[in-house]
């Protein structure tokens, strides 16, 4: 078992500083001269930690300095230059945090880390801490990170203090969880963190007159039929076929909105008009995040189907 490193707060300032949230930290303040001791501390922090960290940027000068940042800390790490070439190695390897950067051409931070959160039986953990790190420093682009699954978002330039107890926070916390990925509770009753939850049964039952038995009817129709549906999407949206696309994509938007996964519903509204607008890029961003929805959405349902 990995040995827990001295909080960063005690080994930097002799005094322990709180580890706030760093996913609503996108922006913190620059370190001054006086802080380069506090830096020069950072030096073999994580020595006896054991960790090991992906670095994934497609420009060579970041990876290179993130890499080297890292190292310096104590932390093993590798690099991809590209969001395929990371997945791979978080397929075949392990790590404990990966730091992503959210544009990258082809497979963007974004794309790779919602196919991450969807995997199953890969060496890395499908829950592994990931950082999004952005030259964009606005509450949309922060947004997008902690949808997509990201849980923390970091601005460029970074800054070596506030990186280390990020790292710190994110992997502590992941090492202290369960052994089971998914939180099984969050999972049967739909929620995500403070979001709308993926299967809002009390909004279906005001639409429906409060008729239970109803709406477990229609829980089941959306199980066993909307699958189905995924599968000719993934079909028609790796073929370019525009036209079957929006079909499909419409469909599971009213399949969706009728079942009360107004989540799903929207994530699928926004594929479609993506779609008919013919933005390729936005659709794909859409397609991975109604991906990721969408398999939230099926576990809510099926894990509704245990409870009394």
């Amino acid at each position: 078992m990995n040995s827990q490193p001295q909080p960063i707060g005690d080994s930097i300032s002799g005094s322990r500083t709180s580890l706030s949230s760093s996913s609503s930290d996108t922006n913190p303040p620059v370190e001054s001269a006086s802080d380069q001791a506090k830096i020069n501390n950072l030096s073999g922090v994580f020595n006896n930690a054991g960790w090991h960290a992906l670095v994934v940027d497609d420009y060579p000068m970041n990876r290179l300095a993130l890499v080297s940042i890292l190292q310096r800390m104590g932390i093993q790490t590798d690099s991809a230059d590209n969001g395929a070439t990371a997945l791979s190695m978080l397929k075949n390897g392990y790590f404990d945090i990966c730091l992503m950067d959210v544009h990258m051409p082809s497979l963007s931070g974004i794309e790779a880390t919602w196919s991450l959160r969807l995997s199953k039986g890969w060496t890395t953990s499908s829950q592994i801490p990931v950082i999004g790190i952005t030259a964009d420093t606005g509450e949309k682009e922060r947004q997008a990170c902690l949808e997509a699954g990201m849980n923390a978002c970091i601005s460029k330039p970074i800054r070596p203090n506030h990186l280390a107890e990020t790292i710190q926070s994110l992997i502590n916390q992941h090492h202290s969880q369960p052994a089971s990925d998914p939180d099984t509770a969050s999972l049967k009753s739909g929620e995500s963190g403070g979001e709308a939850p993926f299967w809002d049964l009390d909004d279906l039952l005001d639409r429906i007159m409060g008729n239970r038995e109803l709406a477990l009817t229609l829980r089941d129709g959306f199980i066993f039929d909307v699958p189905r549906q995924m599968a000719k999407l993934r079909e028609s949206f790796g073929h370019n076929d525009q036209e079957n696309t929006l079909m499909h994509s419409h469909r599971i938007k009213g399949a969706a909105a009728c079942v009360g996964a107004n989540r799903l519903a929207e994530a699928a509204s926004d594929l479609e008009s993506a779609s008919r607008e013919g933005n390729r890029n936005a659709a794909r961003t859409a397609f991975f995040r109604l991906e990721w929805i969408f398999d939230q959405t099926l576990q809510a349902l099926e894990s509704s189907r245990n409870d009394p």
